[in-house]
């Protein structure tokens, strides 16, 4: 009996299952279409949206700038200095005791005026010495010379008085030569900028006594390195800017050397500076912007505002009321500018601020300030 019980149960699962089995497959398809559906529904939405953005896109405010050719220079800066071929350092030609210093730092020379006296008392001596004697060879030649005149007298006394007269005036020139070194003098116009000696200061040939500068005669200098040989001539457009006067003076390249420095491997170049530098002082750094390029009708725009992929550069453009992001292609910098070399025309119209805020394909509006 229990047989036949379990044996009931049995067929009736069976029975319900088989039962069941087309129900659960119907719902299964059922469900499988309800999510091709709704599939090709996200598809369809997603397709209307902006490009890149799965939500719905505010309109971002900007300033846009058109753009317009323009003149592209490109400066190449070097640091230099201001110099002068009349900035030097005085050197004793002779040693001795400094007796006296005649002049003043700071003070104005002209060209020969005494600066300092060095000790040569005996050369002094020997000097008033000779000069007495000379005076006594000239009386003694010129009353020879008139006896030889009047045919009395012999004509080796005659030669004898004329041969002592001119061996002392040597002799007196060569001590007054020598006496002259002991003599410190300004070789040139100028400024004593520095004075290395002081009285009593034993001081021997070659030493350092004074620094003379002539400021009207300055001008600026720096080297460049051997690369730009052939864009840096004689005659180039230069910009002087010195930061500490924070003046700025415009000249060209006086002179641009041949010959490249083989330890540093530049050439010098060197540019006149006009009587509106009188502020310069020797040695005062100078920037120096050479004209390297320069270009007519460029394409210009500010450097902050290209962006970059790993694609490379770009930047937005308002078309039709939406930014677009836009390759560029970018040539020389300077300062805040850079020259598009392709990329972008004339006309267009470039996000130069919110820039930052937008994407690619976003509505924008354009205000002239935000």
């Amino acid at each position: 009996m229990k047989k036949i019980n379990l044996f009931i149960i049995l067929l009736a699962a069976v029975v319900l299952y088989a039962c069941a089995a087309p129900d659960k497959k119907a719902e299964i398809a059922e469900l499988k279409k309800k999510r091709d559906d709704l599939s090709a529904e996200i598809i369809k939405l997603e397709k209307e949206l902006p490009k890149d953005d799965k939500v719905a896109q505010k309109s971002a405010i900007v300033i846009t700038t058109e753009v317009a050719p323009q003149t592209f220079t490109h400066y190449l800066e070097i640091q230099g200095k201001v110099d002068s071929d009349q900035n030097v350092k005085l050197t004793s030609k002779s040693g001795g005791v400094v007796v006296n210093v005649l002049v003043e730092r700071g003070q104005t020379v002209s060209k020969g005026t005494l600066l300092a006296q060095i000790d040569a008392s005996v050369t002094a001596a020997s000097i008033n010495e000779l000069k007495k004697s000379l005076e006594l060879a000239n009386e003694m030649y010129e009353k020879q010379e008139r006896l030889w005149q009047q045919k009395v007298g012999t004509e080796v006394q005659y030669l004898q008085a004329k041969n002592q007269k001119e061996s002392l005036e040597k002799r007196l020139a060569s001590v007054n030569e020598q006496y002259e070194l002991s003599r410190i003098r300004a070789p040139f116009n100028g400024l004593v900028d520095e004075i290395y000696v002081r009285i009593g200061e034993a001081i021997n040939p070659g030493m350092p006594a004074f620094r003379i500068v002539n400021n009207s005669s300055l001008k600026a200098v720096a080297e460049v390195p051997e690369s730009y040989i052939g864009s840096i001539q004689k005659g180039n457009s230069v910009k002087l800017y010195f930061p500490d006067a924070k003046k700025e003076i415009n000249t060209k390249i006086l002179t641009a050397a041949d010959v490249i420095d083989p330890i540093n491997r530049t050439f010098k170049i060197e540019m006149p500076l006009t009587a509106e530098g009188k502020f310069l002082k020797a040695n005062m750094i100078a920037y120096v912007n050479v004209k390297d390029y320069q270009k007519e009708n460029a394409i210009v725009v500010p450097l902050n505002i290209i962006q970059r992929t790993e694609k490379g550069d770009f930047i937005y453009v308002v078309e039709n009321n939406k930014a677009i992001m836009t390759p560029v292609e970018l040539g020389l910098t300077y300062k805040s500018q850079v020259e598009v070399l392709s990329g972008l025309k004339t006309g267009a119209k470039i996000i130069t601020v919110g820039y930052q805020d937008v994407v690619d394909g976003q509505p924008v509006t354009v205000k002239t300030s935000l």
